[in-house]
């Protein structure tokens, strides 16, 4: 029995060892490898969650490279800024995606929920440093030491995805507004402790500081939402609208969130279809990030 306990201990290290020996060394080809160069032509990032995803079509706006991605909190937006802009001094400006639903409670599982750790730690893991590890250990111990192993075959996929494997404008033709309307609870997005969530502001705060120290331009985008949702959301606009002149005083706020009123233009009741990401893609190229529909002084 001794014997048996005994190699039995042997056994797990040795996995251990090599478990982890894996997940270093792929982690290290991976962020070594990866190609991370883009167009010097290309002097704005844009980054975010499915708002910008569907919303901002990049071959619109040829200076702009968007690596938006749905269900990416502000900590995996930070992880790309960080990386990208290091790797690229051209860009001089982050377009990040900033909505009343990014304050809605919700959103601190976007960082510590196991579903999310799951599917996102593995993509985005190669863009880590220790520091960035154990934070999100923190949150949630358990999933994350789970599913840690799954990174050594996703760090080698990276490589050869690229950048889409990350986030890139997604031309939508869906169809689901009547089906989400009916399935939408405003109260599930409504901040009623008008407070951030947690994890949201703290690297929606390192993104803006990062821009401060690095003297890049930093661009709060709210993307057209659907006149009901955009109604019931003022909810939010206050904390929305407070964090952003209290915390980050020299971003630039931009609200479109109602600049659509026909249905026509949305693939669901929080995303634009292709039809409508043209005409918003355009008019940002034409006004040049210059103007915005609505303002926190309205």
């Amino acid at each position: 029995m001794k014997k048996f306990i005994k190699n039995s201990i042997k056994i797990f290290g040795i996995t251990v060892v090599t478990v982890v020996s894996l997940v270093l060394i792929t982690h290290f080809v991976a962020r070594h490898f990866f190609d991370f160069t883009i167009d010097q032509n290309k002097n704005m990032l844009v980054v975010g969650s499915s708002h910008l995803e569907y919303a901002f079509d990049d071959d619109i706006v040829p200076q702009a490279f968007n690596v938006s991605q749905s269900g990416s909190g502000y900590f995996y937006s930070y992880l790309k800024v960080r990386e990208i802009a290091n790797r690229n001094k051209q860009i001089d400006t982050v377009i990040l995606g900033y909505s009343y639903e990014d304050f809605s409670e919700y959103r601190v599982n976007w960082f510590s929920a196991d579903d999310k750790i799951k599917f996102k730690m593995r993509d985005h893991f190669f863009l880590f440093t220790f520091n960035d590890y154990i934070d999100l250990l923190k949150s949630n111990p358990k999933s994350v030491i789970t599913h840690t192993p799954q990174v050594i075959v996703h760090s080698l996929k990276i490589m050869l995805k690229g950048y889409p494997y990350l986030g890139c404008y997604i031309k939508s033709d869906r169809d689901k507004l009547k089906e989400s309307l009916n399935k939408y609870d405003p109260n599930y997005y409504i901040n009623k402790r008008n407070k951030a969530p947690k994890y949201q502001d703290k690297y929606l705060l390192k993104i803006y500081d990062y821009c401060q120290d690095n003297n890049i331009k930093l661009i709060l985008l709210n993307a057209p939402i659907h006149p009901k949702m955009d109604k019931d959301l003022q909810a939010n606009k206050k904390l929305y609208c407070d964090f952003a002149s209290e915390f980050m005083p020299n971003a630039t706020l931009i609200n479109y969130s109602n600049y659509f009123d026909d249905d026509s233009y949305f693939g669901d009741i929080s995303h634009l279809n292709s039809k409508g990401a043209q005409i918003f893609s355009s008019h940002l190229k034409e006004v040049r990030f210059l103007s915005s529909l609505v303002k926190c002084s309205d």
